[in-house]
């Protein structure tokens, strides 16, 4: 088999050709060039960056019979004769991560080189060693003979003990930008002679996410792929991402509100197994050149500079809830469909919408009167104070709280959002990212991210206690607030309690703003409530 894989054909093998870690690169080649070799180097970053390939290119460097410029000539037998040379040694401590392989190591660190002026062991993936492992190291990466030079590579940093890091020189490596992929990539089609579309080299470059090992891999595939010229649909296809055509045709139906073409294509979407995450990521990048056109060439969508900035904020969300286990194209269709079908999901005023104080006012000084209410009801034409029903739906939350309702709830509220998406896809848009903080047996605590969906929550309550009652079975009163908010209210219950403080029950009332004259007021509530139970004054 003569073939050889791209990145191992194209690797590195001399400090020129590394991209990108040009910091790395000068500290290291000047540290040859005034003979001040450290006994221990430490080359952490993302994959694919060059940490083993520097590694290499360091330890034939520094035993070269004539470096030129800080760096190897691969011209003399020391560097030729690398690839066999025994006195560099490369272990992957992935496979080999256990105190006895360490002790091995140690033993033979004692004997001197055979033909190189330095012994230097490359350790691969350093952090997968045991901890019985980084002990055995501690003392001998320590104080390590004078010929032995050890070089540790990492991925994750965070799991390398920091008495394993104070003894070496760090170099942290970057991920490499789509310019430099891109210019790596059209050297080595040049080379081989591969013909490639611009937007496809983006594509792989942007695949990659700053590995230059992962984009060479990548064009190997599409090459394998397509025999005559590489465009951006074969990298697409081979590779199951989503191209920007496809972008523009899902921007243009959330543009149009069509809920129905919106969820024909993000079910083509799905259905081609693309990944959710690569395509949350590119998706929100489009978005961002949406927000550019609007500021920079006076772009005008039906989408507002709001709701496309909402829209950013909550695919980001996606990503850290898929991976909660459920379905992650779920949770972006749910989140996208609401500005299909609402678009007055987000006003400038909604993101004002904070809990009032509960220690701040009376009860009565919030409501601003003391008689004549009329109970609370959805209909267009009665206004509610939303700061009203947050506050007493909130300090009635903490009167009757109890930890085994909540347990029991949280058991058994992915069955419900399961309910609750077969019998209203406006309500899991809502509360698909909720979560029930506090219970009790006739009241619910609910905490959104956003504080306009919190609010929308409680302007859909109605709704959302009729689906709650049908699957618990049971009347709960709800209400929503931010997380932020609840951060604080949470304290201030906490102080409460300590001090020796109870909530009290509030009741169910609140101050209704209404424009209706008194027929159209005594007609709804007699559709209400029986005209032999009110009287009018």
């Amino acid at each position: 088999m003569n073939y050889k894989v791209l990145y191992r054909k194209y690797r590195p093998q001399t400090f020129d050709e590394i991209f990108e870690q040009q910091h790395t690169v000068k500290m290291l080649s000047n540290a040859i060039k005034n003979e001040k070799i450290s006994h221990a180097y430490l080359f952490t970053g993302p994959r694919g960056t060059g940490k083993t390939s520097m590694a290499k290119i360091f330890a034939r460097a520094i035993n070269c019979l004539e470096p030129i410029n800080g760096g190897p000539c691969n011209e003399c037998d020391i560097c030729k004769g690398f690839i066999n040379n025994p006195d560099i040694i490369e272990i992957d401590a992935a496979s080999n991560n256990g105190v006895d392989e360490i002790r091995e190591l140690i033993n033979n660190v004692k004997l001197v080189p055979s033909m190189s002026r330095y012994k230097v062991y490359i350790i691969d993936e350093v952090h997968m060693l045991t901890t019985s492992a980084f002990n055995a190291l501690l003392l001998t990466l320590e104080e390590p003979p004078s010929h032995v030079v050890f070089i540790l590579a990492t991925t994750d940093v965070q799991n390398v003990p920091i008495t394993i890091l104070s003894r070496c020189q760090r170099f942290d490596f970057r991920k490499i930008g789509i310019k430099g992929l891109v210019g790596k990539l059209k050297f080595i089609c040049q080379s081989e002679n591969i013909k490639i579309t611009e937007d496809a080299l983006l594509e792989i470059a942007y695949i990659a996410e700053g590995g230059l090992r992962d984009a060479e891999s990548i064009l190997d595939q599409v090459v394998d792929y397509s025999k005559e010229k590489i465009t951006l649909e074969d990298v697409s296809y081979s590779f199951g991402t989503v191209s920007k055509v496809v972008f523009e045709r899902l921007f243009q139906v959330l543009n149009e509100r069509d809920a129905k073409k919106f969820i024909c294509i993000i079910t083509e979407i799905a259905d081609q197994g693309i990944d959710c995450s690569v395509f949350v990521l590119k998706f929100i990048d489009f978005l961002k050149e949406k927000l550019v056109e609007i500021f920079t060439e006076n772009f005008e969508y039906v989408l507002n500079y709001d709701e496309i900035k909402a829209i950013i904020f909550e695919l980001n969300e996606c990503l850290l809830e898929s991976k909660s286990g459920i379905n992650p194209f779920l949770l972006v269709e749910v989140v996208l469909l609401k500005y299909c079908n609402s678009p007055e999901n987000i006003k400038k005023g909604d993101m004002d919408i904070t809990p009032p104080n509960l220690d701040s006012k009376s009860h009565q000084e919030i409501l601003g009167v003391e008689d004549d209410f009329i109970d609370v009801l959805e209909n267009e034409n009665i206004k509610v104070n939303i700061d009203d029903f947050v506050y007493t739906r909130l300090n009635n939350c903490f009167v009757g709280a109890r930890k085994e309702t909540l347990t029991e709830i949280k058991g058994q509220w992915s069955e419900f959002l399961s309910f609750v998406k077969t019998d209203s896809a406006e309500m899991i848009s809502l509360i698909i990212d909720s979560n029930v903080v506090v219970a009790s047996d006739d009241y619910l605590l609910l905490i959104h991210k956003m504080e306009s969906t919190a609010n929308l929550i409680n302007k859909k309550y109605v709704q959302l206690e009729i689906l709650l009652s049908k699957f618990f079975e049971s009347d709960y009163n709800v209400v929503a607030i931010a997380s932020d908010a609840w951060i604080e209210e949470k304290k201030k219950y906490v102080e409460k309690i300590k001090n020796g403080v109870k909530y009290q029950m509030l009741d169910e009332v609140f101050f209704v703003k209404s424009d209706m004259a008194d027929e159209n007021i005594e007609e709804l509530a007699t559709q209400i409530f029986d005209d032999n139970c009110i009287e009018i004054q």
